[in-house]
This record gives C-alpha cells, structure tokens and sequence, in this order.
C-alpha cells in the first residue's frame, strides 16, 4: 500500500512538471474580450484646448482619448497612435501621451496627447501594442481601436460610467452607501463650483424592480482631472446617469 501510494505520488508529481503546474507559471493569455463580455474600445476621442491641464504633457492643444478599459501605463507610448485628418494615407503621430493627471490606479482610462500639429484630425486609431492593465484573467489589446475626433463643444459630455464601492471612492460613509465615477471627455471635470448634486440624476433599480431616479447626495472630484464621482445613499443599482451639462447621459457599468 505505501509503494503503491508513493508511486501515485511520483506520477502525479511528473505530470504537473510537465503540464498544468508549468502552464500557471506563464504569462496569462491575451484575450479579446474580458469575462463580462466587454470588448477593449475607444469610447471617445475630443480635441480640446490644454490651458490648465496639468500633466506631464502640456501643449495648447490636447487630443482626450477615454477608453472602455484601465490601462497598463508600460504599454503606452506616442508610436501607439495614428491621427489621420482625413487625407488618404496620410497620418501624422503625436509627440506626448500621457495618463496624467488621470494618473489615479482606479481610472487610467484616459489618455491625453498634446504635439498634434495645428491642422484638423478627423480620427485616431491605436496601431500599436496598447494593452489594458492586467487582471486576474489576463490583458486585452486595444490595438485595431479607433474613433472619430469630435471637437470640444460649449460642454463637456459624459463617456463612461461605473459603479464603486465607497472605500474606492472619495465620499464619506455617513453619506454614501454606493458610488458612481464619471468620466467627461474634456480634460477637466466642471468643476465643484460650477456643479452640485442637483445638475446630476441617477436612474436606479430598486430592489422589487421598479425604477427610480434620484438626486446624488454629493459630488466629489479630489484631484482635478476628467472624472467625478456621485455618492449615493440608495442601495438600488444604479443604470444611468444624466448631467445638465449639453443634456449629456451615460450607461452605468460595473
């Protein structure tokens, strides 16, 4: 009996050598969508004037490009980029990119881009090996991801949506059970004196159902970039969020 368990033993030992155990050594595999069946895009490219921002690229001219997914920052550079002004094969590449000042772990979803050139851009697509930050499942590839390059209007619009936990968040507990962080496609939030709870709706799911929409019980932005975060003191899941600001709406995700 002890022989024969030794021998099961050794066995199974020469088949992990071999196969299961080598293959959790290696890098995870590059997918193409994560395990929620969201696809890696450019949700929205805005050329916009850079006065004010503050980053580690400056130019009076900033091309913001909001993306569906975090960012790995070792995988960013200029050669990523092309931004076509809608001559046939013609392509120009910008001279900075940078996830500053929307630097902060939890967003690194937008990146800013100033050496532009001075002309029109009508698209931007990513060429390069772009990557999103890793997660348990492994990284996605931005690479082939392209948008149009929409002007910076009187107001910023609302991109992307998701729904937090208060202790990833900026609200106090005492006024939040939940939390929404938006993400604008200016380089800027409006900020806190331009804003209060009251420019904001949230569209929730209460428990039994029904829909609702409520009025945030405070707005926060700590750290000046293209991101605010709505605190909430309903429980019920939050679907939509819609702004004053150009009538602007956004799908919350999770």
């Amino acid at each position: 009996m002890i022989r024969t368990f030794a021998l099961e033993t050794n066995l199974l030992l020469a088949l992990c050598a071999l196969s299961a155990c080598h293959r959790s050594a290696q890098e995870l595999p590059l997918l193409e969508i994560d395990p929620g069946g969201r696809e890696p895009r450019l949700l929205a490219a805005t050329l916009a004037q850079g006065a004010g921002l503050e980053g580690a690229c400056r130019g009076e001219r900033v091309l913001v490009m909001v993306f569906s997914h975090k960012l790995d920052p070792a995988s960013l550079s200029p050669k990523s980029f092309a931004l076509s002004s809608g001559d046939a094969g013609k392509s120009t590449t910008p001279t900075c990119v940078s996830l500053e000042p929307s630097n902060d772990p939890r967003e690194r979803r937008t990146v800013f881009a100033t050496g532009v050139g001075e002309g029109s851009i009508e698209r931007v697509e990513v060429i390069g090996s772009l990557e999103t930050a890793p997660e348990s499942w492994g990284r996605l590839s931005l690479e082939g991801s392209e948008a149009s390059v929409e002007a910076m209007g009187d107001a910023p619009a609302l991109v992307f949506g998701e729904r937090i936990m208060v202790a990833d968040s900026s609200c106090l507990a005492s006024m939040a059970h939940q939390a929404v962080r938006l993400t604008w496609s200016a380089p800027v939030a409006p900020s806190l004196e331009e804003t209060s709870p009251a420019h904001f709706s949230v569209t929730i799911m209460n428990h039994d159902g029904t829909l609702e929409r409520i009025t945030p019980t405070g707005v926060m932005d700590d750290d000046g970039d293209n991101h605010h975060e709505l605190c909430l003191e309903s429980y019920g899941l939050p679907l939509e969020v819609r702004a004053d600001f150009g009538a602007s709406r956004v799908d919350v995700l999770y």
